[in-house]
């Protein structure tokens, strides 16, 4: 009996609490999955530890909910002069890691994407003929035995 009467006042409490929020409270105070992310661009390979625990630090602060991380260079990243930190070198792999664990110890969200480049199309290996492809489809509802053209 009183293990059921405690249950009870809890889910009351429990209930309370959370029909108590109101869209103002909601707003100035956002679940982490309703927060915005920032675009992370990392250029030429230019980043330091120290850089990039400033950077999330600051974006927490600011309200950010996590990252999408960008990498910014290539065959141009000579002219910069300085390849200590070479995109996909053992290095910026570790400074990668490095990030993440940071996104984890700040409760920000991680994401990336697939290559180097603007729009993924600028990696050496990928050919020409293959680059900055797009998926497209087209529906017809169609009823009976009507013919129907597509163009």
């Amino acid at each position: 009996m009183k293990v059921r009467l405690l249950i009870l006042v809890l889910f009351i409490l429990g209930f309370q609490r959370v029909s108590s929020q109101t869209i103002e409270d909601d707003f100035m105070n956002p679940p982490a999955e309703a927060k915005p992310i920032m675009i992370w661009q990392w250029m030429d390979g230019l980043i330091s530890k120290e850089g990039i625990t400033a950077d999330l630090e600051a974006y927490q602060k600011a309200g950010i909910g996590g990252v999408q991380n960008f990498q910014v260079g290539g065959t141009a990243q000579g002219l910069v002069k300085d390849t200590t930190n070479a995109i996909g070198s053992e290095r910026w792999k570790q400074l990668m890691r490095f990030a993440i664990s940071e996104c984890r110890r700040l409760g920000l969200s991680y994401g990336t994407h697939n290559c180097p480049g603007w729009s993924s199309s600028a990696y050496p290996t990928v050919k020409p003929e293959f680059s900055m492809q797009k998926l497209v489809w087209t529906m017809v509802e169609s009823q009976g035995k009507r013919h129907v053209r597509l163009i």
